[in-house]
Parts: structure tokens; sequence; C-alpha cells
């Protein structure tokens, strides 16, 4: 299942038009890592990159080849991420939690980046879920050696804050 997160677009080989992508974030020389993760059991890498505050780009793959980059080059990025949050003060009744989502759809399935924890965990579970729209199970991919925060993409306008894909 794997291959699905890369499948909905063509190959992107490493050289994204004139611009290279570089180190292990998969952003260009002109881009800064807002959040990241090499996937877990995959040579694989996730990266939300920015462009100063007023672009955000998304690519998963390895350091040779972007599988999957969105939106694609040259299309307009507003509108088309969605962002959720939810922060959860700890008590007796129940544990603190910190959730934020990054959601996507692309070619007939939706993408949701992840950065989620509790007070009962040391370390955030980050990733990368997959599901068709109207879809009961989705596949995740775990993420290790998180880079960078989630929380950063607050700060960006045209962020919609309604979940773009239902399950």
């Amino acid at each position: 299942m794997l291959l699905l997160l890369a499948a909905p677009a063509a190959g992107y080989a490493q050289r994204e038009g004139a611009r290279e992508v570089v180190g292990d974030s998969l952003c260009t020389a002109s881009e800064r890592l807002v959040f990241g993760f090499d996937a877990a059991r995959s040579h694989r890498i996730a990266a939300v990159c920015s462009v100063g505050d007023t672009a955000l780009v998304y690519r998963f793959g390895t350091r040779d080849t972007v599988q999957l980059r969105f939106p694609p080059q040259g299309e307009a990025w507003r509108q088309r991420f969605g962002h959720d949050a939810y922060d959860r003060m700890g008590g007796a009744e129940n544990e603190g939690l910190h959730l934020q989502h990054l959601t996507f759809s692309n070619q007939g399935y939706c993408y949701q980046v992840f950065q989620e924890s509790s007070a009962g965990t040391l370390h955030p579970a980050v990733g990368v879920r997959l599901w068709a729209p109207g879809s009961r199970s989705a596949t995740e991919i775990r993420g290790v050696n998180e880079r960078g925060d989630l929380h950063a993409i607050e700060r960006f306008e045209g962020l919609t804050t309604e979940q773009s894909c239902a399950r």
C-alpha cells in the first residue's frame, strides 16, 4: 500500500525545473522545512516546505526521486490544503492532547500529514495517512526522526480550517 502514497503523481526526478531538491528534507534551496520525517521501515522522506510565508508544498520520496509533489509545480496552493488543530489541557479526568493535521486531496485520494501527542507519551506520533473519500480505513505510514513542527503552518494565510476530505 506504500506505493499509493506516490502512485497518483508521475515520478518527479530530484530536479524540479531549475530548482534542485537538496538535503534530507526534500526542500529546494529556496525553501525552508516546516515539518518533515523519515518514513519508518523505508528510505522515503516526507516534507512540508515553505517559500517564506507565502506558499506551502508537500513532497514524498527518496533523496534521489521525489515521488509526489503537491500541489504540482506551477499550481496555486491556497485553498488546496486543509489544517486542523486540537489542544486539550490535561486534568484528573483526562490526559492532555495536542493534534495537528495538514490535509489535502490528490487524484482521488486524501492525504493527512499528522503530528499527534498526548500527556502519556514521550514522543509525538508523526506520519501520513492515506484513504479514499468515504472509506472507513486508511493506510498509515508512521514517521521517525521528526524535524520541525506542524504547528508552524498556522501562520500561513489561505489554509482552510475545514477538513478537505471526509472519512
